[in-house]
């Protein structure tokens, strides 16, 4: 199970970063902006390797399931 931000979202922020920088902005004056959106993984395989069943309201919910 993996719950984190998006890294295509993160890639984006970075390059956002990235061009304000080259455009001349100081990067102490460029505000932090928190990362989203969240995503959540479910590895139902290695779950039942370990002997977890996992609530289907919990599969339900997630943004990608592997089998």
């Amino acid at each position: 199970m993996a719950w984190a931000p998006d890294q295509r979202a993160q890639y984006r922020m970075g390059a956002r970063y990235a061009d304000q920088i080259i455009k001349g902005k100081k990067p102490g004056d460029i505000p932090v902006q928190h990362p989203g959106p969240y995503q959540l993984h479910l590895n139902k395989r290695a779950a039942a390797a370990i002997g977890l069943t996992l609530p289907a309201d919990l599969v339900r919910e997630a943004d990608r399931v592997l089998s």
